[in-house]
């Protein structure tokens, strides 16, 4: 008898009494068997049932905001806010309620109510959610504050977004808004720091645009 035959049937003997062991223990416990098979079942429905109801409210949050958008865009601003307003109501726990929050408070400022659109983008940068959008909130909110002749505020909102958004595409608007409002303030020689960090942070061959910008304040300041 070779050995290879010996441990196949070795093998077979182990397999078929696993086997046995496992209808066994299958009919002992039969009623808990299936009572699990049941909840797990019932699980993985009311997952599937919770994730197509997302879906459904995802998809109707981004058709409400290209409601508001289109609305915006023709002018309609009051229809606008109506329309996200009750977007951000309906829908706050979407993706779509950052955006909807960031264009309200863009029409705020567009209708020059900039303590409104201050208040409006601050609620994005609370919740710090979506994480795309709070750069841009905190930003927005630094030039509405600036708007709204509320320079203190401002330079303390940009000085915010600075600390945590240094290489942000917005940080030289930001630069350039906090030199503003501290020459706005009296504040010159802040200011005049202020527009020489700019010249060293973003080099004329580098960026063109922000260093002539800084190079035409500091002569006009001097």
């Amino acid at each position: 008898m070779s050995k290879h035959w010996v441990r196949q049937e070795v093998k077979k003997n182990e397999i078929a009494d696993a086997l046995e062991k496992s209808v066994g223990w299958f009919q002992s416990n039969r009623q808990q068997t299936l009572a699990g098979a049941g909840i797990a079942l019932v699980v993985v429905l009311l997952g599937g049932y919770f994730a197509y109801q997302k879906l459904v409210l995802d998809r109707a949050a981004w058709r409400s905001l290209s409601i508001g958008q289109s609305l915006a865009y023709q002018g309609k601003l009051d229809d606008a806010l109506s329309q996200l307003q009750t977007l951000s109501e309906r829908f706050s726990g979407s993706p779509a309620w950052g955006f909807a929050t960031l264009m309200t408070g863009d029409i705020y400022y567009r209708q020059a109510q900039y303590a409104k659109g201050v208040e409006t983008y601050r609620r994005i940068a609370d919740r710090q959610a979506p994480k795309t959008l709070v750069p841009l909130a905190i930003s927005d909110q630094a030039l509405a504050e600036e708007a709204g002749s509320n320079c203190r505020d401002s330079i303390e909102t940009s000085r915010r977004f600075l600390e945590q958004f240094k290489d942000h595409y917005l940080a030289p608007q930001i630069h350039a808004s906090m030199a503003r409002c501290l020459k706005a303030m009296g504040r010159n020689e802040e200011a005049k720091s202020a527009l020489q960090q700019m010249t060293t942070l973003y080099p004329a061959d580098q960026d063109p645009y922000w260093n002539q910008w800084a190079q035409a304040h500091l002569k006009s300041s001097s």
